[in-house]
């Protein structure tokens, strides 16, 4: 009986420190590589009165960036797009793209929020400017979100953007702002 114990004790504290790993390892923001494209957007939204970011899932498959020529970018607007990639990689990269005229920064990193919280940052210090990032509600009940942030380290995304940014920037003035829309 005492072995039946142990043994449950030890398996419940090496599956906590498990999952309290996974989710350190997910809170934390990353280091950017942003490329040439990229800069030149966040570059330009300063020149912009106000700059939302919309958080867009990619497509299964991926998807093909137009060449952009000949149509105008939608002004104020700039959608980050999250691929999950090994958490060994611990530098995020930042891809400027340009997909029927809507500015797209396709961004590779271990886990999203943090992915996100750290492209609004760059945004900021880049532009003086704090941007604004727009999330959709989740298609999920609370409980399956709480339960996917458990098991794989994603979910409740805008929560937890919001907090790395509140952690990131005390001053409520600079920090980027999170809002959800239907």
């Amino acid at each position: 009986m005492t072995n039946t114990l142990a043994v449950t004790v030890v398996v419940g504290v090496v599956l906590g420190l498990w999952c309290w790993a996974r989710l350190r390892l997910r809170w934390r923001l990353p280091r950017l590589a942003i490329d040439d494209n990229a800069r030149s957007m966040i570059n330009s939204v300063g020149e912009w009165p106000a700059v939302r970011v919309i958080g867009l899932e990619p497509p299964p498959g991926g998807r093909q960036p137009s060449s952009g020529h000949g149509q105008q970018p939608a002004v104020g607007v700039i959608y980050i797009e999250v691929t999950v990639v090994p958490a060994w990689q611990a530098v995020a990269s930042v891809r400027g793209e340009i997909d029927h005229g809507h500015h797209i920064l396709a961004v590779h990193a271990p886990s999203v929020a943090p992915a996100i919280a750290g492209v609004l940052l760059a945004i900021r210090d880049t532009t003086e400017h704090a941007p604004t990032a727009e999330f959709a509600w989740s298609r999920h009940s609370l409980a399956l979100e709480a339960a996917h942030l458990l098991a794989d380290g994603h979910g409740l995304t805008a929560a937890r953007v919001r907090h790395l940014l509140a952690v990131a920037e005390r001053d409520p003035a600079r920090r980027p702002k999170v809002r959800l829309r239907s």
